[in-house]
């Protein structure tokens, strides 16, 4: 995660009167389709990174689209007041319903995005039958409560399958909050509750658990060379740079 704009203290409290989306590039045609129509690129490709700031509509933009936000504001405080800016103009409506949980895709990806974050990655278990808009609901609540906001990744499982990259854990309602290993190809359970439990508890449970990783993208880029792992996404990279770069860490 960018550690001078987006991990700013004051662009975080500021985040807050926005929804905030992050798409996983290379891993959805439609969200790749999207990136693609926000910023033109050398290539003429989506290369990687987008970042916009949308009005209410969702529509029109309110900065200009770009890679990233280092190339339109001078710092995290100058971003920050931007946005304050556009909060105040676009003031909220009362009584707006409570925000959904912030799941990704996937288990499997959920797993993926959590150990690049380094963070635990809690999963939802709603069989079919289930009432899971009611569970998501009642997990979101937790998910949003200060102790939680922005220190857990979330997905949802509806089916056995979904829970391949975790090895014993069992498909039954419930949360199972899982440590990824730091590759993202599997995790471990840190802690359970099931269906009627406590859903603050394995959250709390899991992150006093959970190892945390000290990286930077040098260095793991090499440990995973060294490793001989190598993550291929869903759909074809087209960013001339990332592929030179994957194409010179295939080579033996």
């Amino acid at each position: 995660m960018d550690s001078t704009f987006l991990s700013d203290p004051a662009v975080v409290t500021a985040s807050r009167d926005y929804v905030c989306a992050r798409l996983a590039t290379y891993e959805n045609p439609l969200e790749n389709q999207f990136l693609k129509s926000l910023v033109r690129t050398g290539s003429g490709e989506l290369e990687n990174t987008v970042f916009a700031i949308f009005a209410p509509n969702a529509k029109d933009t309110l900065v200009r689209s770009a890679r990233g936000p280092e190339r339109l504001f001078r710092d995290g405080p100058d971003m920050a007041a931007k946005m304050t800016g556009f909060a105040t103009k676009y003031a909220a409506k009362p009584n707006v319903a409570a925000p959904p949980l912030p799941t990704v895709e996937s288990v499997t990806l959920g797993v993926v995005v959590a150990a690049a974050d380094t963070l635990p990655l809690a999963v939802l278990i709603a069989p079919a039958g289930s009432d899971r808009a009611a569970l998501e609901a009642t997990l979101a609540a937790v998910a949003w409560s200060p102790e939680f906001l922005g220190r857990v990744t979330y997905a949802v499982a509806t089916k056995a399958e979904d829970l391949k990259a975790i090895p014993g854990a069992k498909f039954e309602p419930g949360v199972i909050v899982v440590q990824p290993e730091k590759f993202g190809r599997t995790a471990t359970v840190l802690a359970t509750a099931d269906g009627n439990g406590d859903w603050a508890k394995p959250l709390r449970e899991a992150m006093a658990k959970f190892h945390r990783d000290e990286k930077s993208q040098r260095t793991h880029i090499r440990a995973g060379a060294d490793a001989g792992v190598f993550y291929e996404p869903k759909t074809p990279v087209t960013d001339p740079m990332e592929l030179r770069a994957r194409e010179r860490l295939k080579k033996p």
